[in-house]
């Protein structure tokens, strides 16, 4: 009896069985195809703070660093509440983790609505503290190269004055009235227009990329087209004034880098 005892008290000692994820994939490491640079690989990278993007499939992938042999497992995402998505992760029960910072993807299905809503991660470590991160969707891209816009129309924004059209930079940016959005008026052929396809953004980084995509042929006139295109709250925070890093393509060869500055709401779009 004294045998069975104690072999029932060093079984209860072992780690209990990991939590169920929701998350449709998982994939360690960075993903190739992330429309985002992977942030630890900047100079001044600090923290491994989770990051997210829509996906072309219209997938919501969330990245979180940690252990890569505890990674944080995610246990709930929640519907849209209040313009925010929720989502949980909970720590790897282990009796030892090792001490390295390791990205890991997590695809979910997106929830309806969350293209008008923001992200909130909560991480919980192994001691049981709990770390909420806000707003952590900092890319955007459209599928197969398509328009992240929420709308787009020929000509300038509403109000603004007629100007001609600049030659040197086909990309004029302002901020919109309505919050967390930015107007890309762009120059170019009105059958070929230069699109908003993907999107960087957040305190400290704000990359647009627009492109014509894959076309045939297209008008030789030159005028405007404006789209309207959410960015994170963060991001609309931090570049009140500044300049945007715009990469441009009007065909398949790399793009044209541009540095563009960003006008308050209401300015002319020149």
């Amino acid at each position: 009896m004294t045998a069975v005892i104690a072999l029932l008290a060093g079984c209860s000692a072992l780690p209990s069985a990991p939590p169920q994820s929701v998350a449709l994939d998982t994939e360690p490491g960075w993903p190739a195809d992330a429309p985002i640079r992977d942030p630890l690989l900047s100079p001044d990278a600090s923290s491994g703070d989770p990051v997210g993007w829509i996906d072309e499939q219209g997938r919501l992938v969330i990245v979180t660093f940690g252990s890569s042999s505890c990674p944080p497992i995610a246990t709930s995402i929640g519907e849209v509440d209040g313009g925010v998505v929720p989502i949980r992760f909970e720590p790897t029960p282990a009796q030892a983790c090792t001490d390295d910072l390791a990205p890991l993807a997590h695809v979910f299905a997106s929830p309806e609505g969350l293209d008008r809503a923001t992200v909130t991660v909560t991480v919980v470590d192994g001691g049981g503290r709990e770390r909420v991160f806000r707003d952590v969707l900092a890319a955007s891209a459209g599928p197969d190269g398509s328009s992240i816009a929420e709308s787009t129309a020929p000509g300038l924004p509403e109000g603004s004055d007629p100007v001609e059209p600049p030659l040197d930079v086909p990309v004029v940016l302002q901020w919109s009235a309505e919050p967390d959005r930015v107007l890309v008026t762009t120059y170019g052929s009105s059958s070929c227009p230069l699109l908003p396809i993907a999107l960087e953004a957040d305190a400290s980084t704000f990359v647009l990329t627009v492109s014509t995509g894959r076309v045939e042929a297209c008008t030789a006139d030159y005028g405007p087209t404006t789209s309207v295109v959410m960015v994170p709250a963060a991001a609309y925070r931090a570049l009140d004034e500044g300049t945007v890093l715009v990469l441009s393509s009007a065909t398949d060869s790399p793009p044209q880098q541009l540095d563009v500055p960003i006008a308050p709401p209401g300015a002319a779009a020149r």
